[in-house]
């Protein structure tokens, strides 16, 4: 499932190095994980003094972050001189020969590893979700069937016409949520919240660290009804009920820490730097890809072992990113059609 998530450029050659620093984001980034990021002025503690052991770890993780983004761009060049490269982000931009290798290697690592952790947790959430929620499962086949066929696998183009699928992933992303504290951020300026729910306006000092709890806002019972349950049918209008909030507005972040850009250009742009990060409607694209792609020609049932039925649990991993704990499920292809297609490619 994790590879589903960072197929964009170089594929398994680096997943090692890939997964590695998806690991270091999320033990970086993780609120409260060092000291110094709570007291800045720490940064000049010795190294060789207790507690100075930061410093140790964040020259091994800038030496393995320098390592990915190099051995990525190497990789790409050696290709492009042997005329075998396949098209990627990197070997176009170094073709044009017009940016700077060392904005290309890092605009490119950005894309390679920004948002796989995200998309892979999400991804390991709704292999569990259809696991335990068979009827979900069954409805969005029924609908993949029906609009798309059984001769072909949906494709983008099939979005607009599959309501209910476009549902259950708005659902993955709310139940299950990759950040469930998001990514911290510090004031910049003192400011006044004011929640404009009737309570008190609130003083926030600059150079606080605020923290989103996206997890609880998801399961905010004052914002979804039975928060708990995977009910994709919560985000249909139906029968003058109106659709529940888009969780697209909490799961991407917030304000200058959003999950950047809303597009990612086909067409050639003039400067590097117009380049927009991959962006929330790409990794959303991906999610409505993978999802009906699998519905469309797998079931996902709950394993067995000496015919015990096997729950998966409920429980997530720790960290700013956060996956679902170990589960086992089955996946089986649907029917011998379902088996062909997939053979076929």
């Amino acid at each position: 499932m994790d590879i589903l998530s960072i197929q964009i450029q170089n594929k398994i050659l680096f997943w090692r190095y890939s997964t590695r620093q998806q690991r270091i984001f999320s033990r970086a980034t993780a609120p409260g994980a060092f000291l110094v990021d709570i007291i800045p002025a720490l940064r000049v503690w010795p190294e060789w003094l207790p507690g100075g052991g930061f410093h140790t770890i964040a020259k091994e993780w800038s030496s393995q972050l320098h390592r990915t983004a190099d051995t990525s761009c190497e990789y790409v060049k050696e290709q492009m001189a042997a005329g075998n490269i396949e098209p990627s982000f990197t070997a176009r931009l170094l073709g044009e020969e017009s940016h700077e290798e060392y904005l290309i290697k890092w605009a490119a690592l950005d894309i390679q590893t920004g948002g796989a952790e995200t998309s892979a947790a999400q991804i390991k959430g709704f292999f569990r979700a259809m696991t335990l929620y068979p009827e979900a499962q069954a409805a969005a086949q029924k609908e993949i069937d029906t609009i798309v066929g059984t001769d072909r696998l949906p494709n983008i183009s099939d979005r607009e016409r599959l309501p209910y699928v476009n549902a259950l992933c708005k659902e993955v992303l709310r139940y299950h949520v990759a950040l469930p504290t998001g990514v911290p951020h510090r004031a910049r300026a003192d400011f006044i919240y004011e929640s404009g729910e009737g309570a008190a306006p609130m003083l926030i000092p600059k150079d606080s660290l605020v923290i989103a709890n996206q997890w609880k806002m998801a399961h905010d019972p004052a914002i979804y009804a039975n928060p708990m349950v995977f009910d994709p049918a919560r985000f249909l209008e139906t029968n003058g009920k109106a659709a529940e909030l888009d969780p697209a507005r909490i799961s991407f972040g917030f304000g200058r820490r959003v999950c950047p850009g809303t597009y990612f250009p086909l067409k050639p742009v003039a400067r590097l730097h117009q380049f927009p990060t991959i962006g929330k409607l790409l990794a959303d694209n991906m999610l409505f890809l993978t999802c009906s792609t699998i519905l469309s020609a797998f079931n996902i049932s709950k394993a067995r072992e000496n015919g015990i039925i096997i729950e998966p649990p409920l429980g997530q991993t720790m960290g700013t990113a956060s996956h679902p704990l170990a589960f086992k499920c089955v996946v089986e292809p649907r029917d011998d059609r379902a088996a062909a297609l997939i053979r076929s490619g």
